[in-house]
């Protein structure tokens, strides 16, 4: 298998991608005004070393909006872990 800091040709996932929504905050349910989907960090996480360290860095594209809040959501598909995508949120915070 080689040393942990070696890099190999391993397909950690067999999908990774960020999505981002703005919302604006009103009265009620808040209306998501932008929102994008990014596939580029599946080839960031697929190129790091056994500890994650990839050196280097992800950025989206930038999503602008006024008085807004916005919401992620990562998905990851591991590779034959059985699993399937798993989900991961992160909200901002209900006040803007």
């Amino acid at each position: 298998m080689g040393r942990p800091d070696q890099r190999a040709d391993w397909n950690y996932f067999n999908s990774a991608f960020l999505r981002v929504w703005i919302g604006k905050s009103v009265a009620g349910p808040d209306p998501v005004v932008r929102s994008g989907t990014y596939t580029g960090i599946e080839s960031r996480l697929e190129t790091s070393n056994y500890w994650g360290n990839y050196n280097g860095s992800y950025k989206t594209p930038t999503i602008s909006s006024t008085k807004a809040y916005a919401d992620a959501q990562v998905r990851l598909d591991w590779r034959n872990d059985g699993k399937g995508t798993q989900v991961h949120n992160y909200t901002a915070s209900p006040r803007v």
